[in-house]
C-alpha cells in the first residue's frame, strides 16, 4: 500500500497524521524511501517511516466515517469484565492497543473509563494505558468527524459519561 503526499494516515502507536513528504534518505549505506508524517498532536511531531515497512508497522488509512456508529455503540456498551490479575489485564489491554484496531482501542477506553469511575481508581500503569487509548481513539475520531482533537475528545467524554450514568453498577 503506497500513500501519497497529503494522505491522512493512522499510525498504531502515534495516532493520526498527514504524509507531508516522501523522501529518499541514506541510512547505514543504503538508500530508502521514507514517509515524513506530521502527527496531529499539539506539537505537530514529525516521524519518518520507511515506505517498505509502513504496512508491516500497521500504518493504514483512517477508518471510514461510516463506522462512527459502531465506535459509539462500543463506547455505550457495558464494559467487558477485566482480568483481576493486573499483569494479565495490562498484557491484554496493551495487546488491544498495539494492534491499532480502532474498535479494540474503543473497547480499552470504555473498559478503563468504567474501571476508573465504577470499580476503583486506575493505577499509574492503568492510567497510562487509558491515556494512550484515549489519544489514539481521539485522533482517529477527529479525522473521521473532520474536527479538531479537542472537539473529538469532548464528544468521546460525553458519550462515556452519559453511558456511565445510564447503566447500573456492574
Amino acid at each position: 500500500m503506497m500513500f501519497q503526499v497529503g494522505d491522512t494516515v493512522i499510525h498504531p502507536a502515534y495516532g493520526a497524521g498527514l504524509v507531508v513528504k516522501i523522501k529518499q534518505l541514506s541510512s547505514l549505506g543504503s538508500d530508502r524511501l521514507y514517509y515524513s508524517i506530521e502527527l496531529s498532536d499539539e506539537l505537530k511531531t514529525n516521524i519518518w517511516i520507511p515506505v517498505q515497512d509502513a504496512e508491516a508497522r500497521g500504518v493504514r488509512h483512517p477508518t471510514p466515517k461510516s463506522q462512527l456508529g459502531r465506535i459509539w455503540r462500543i463506547l455505550r456498551a457495558v464494559p467487558e469484565t477485566l482480568a483481576t490479575d493486573h499483569k494479565e489485564r495490562y498484557r491484554m489491554l496493551q495487546e488491544k492497543l498495539g494492534d491499532g484496531d480502532i474498535f479494540r482501542i474503543a473497547e480499552v477506553v470504555r473498559d478503563m473509563y468504567w474501571k476508573d469511575h465504577r470499580v476503583r481508581r486506575l493505577t499509574i500503569a492503568g492510567k497510562d494505558l487509558y491515556d494512550q487509548g484515549l489519544m489514539l481513539l481521539t485522533s482517529e475520531v477527529a479525522v473521521m468527524q473532520d474536527c479538531d482533537f479537542w472537539a473529538a475528545q469532548v464528544l468521546i467524554a460525553d458519550i462515556l459519561g452519559v453511558s456511565l450514568a445510564a447503566k447500573p453498577t456492574i
